[in-house]
């Protein structure tokens, strides 16, 4: 369950929540939430938390730093997947084959155009 979690240190997490009774709760790949002015309206960012390679990891709270956690709506959880993407320099599969023929177009544009650079002898 993809979920908010605040903390007794003040740190907002969303991370998934794998296990929760009243002494713990475990989540697997916590990101950092924060929120920060941005054209001038509230924005959300994510950072690590625990520095993770591509593995998953998992982590052991204890419930006396958790004030409250509560699981997103849809939206939140595409936010979150999209971010563990970016986090991890991972792109998804149809943005890489955007890119690929974003790139190719722009190539031919670039040779098929009177203005290509030619180097004189």
């Amino acid at each position: 369950m993809i979920s908010i979690i605040k903390l007794s240190n003040g740190e907002t997490l969303i991370a998934n929540i794998t296990y929760k009774d009243d002494t713990k709760l475990t989540v697997s790949e916590p990101l950092k939430l924060d929120f920060i002015q941005h054209f001038g309206g509230p924005a959300m960012i994510t950072t690590f938390w625990v520095p993770f390679e591509k593995d998953k990891i998992s982590v052991d709270i204890s419930m006396h730093h958790v004030i409250m956690s509560n699981e997103v709506p849809k939206e939140t959880k595409e936010f979150y997947y999209k971010s563990l993407t970016n986090v991890r320099g991972e792109m998804e599969p149809e943005t890489e084959k955007t890119m690929k023929e974003r790139v190719k177009q722009a190539m031919k544009n670039i040779y098929n155009s009177n203005t290509f650079p030619h180097t004189v002898h």
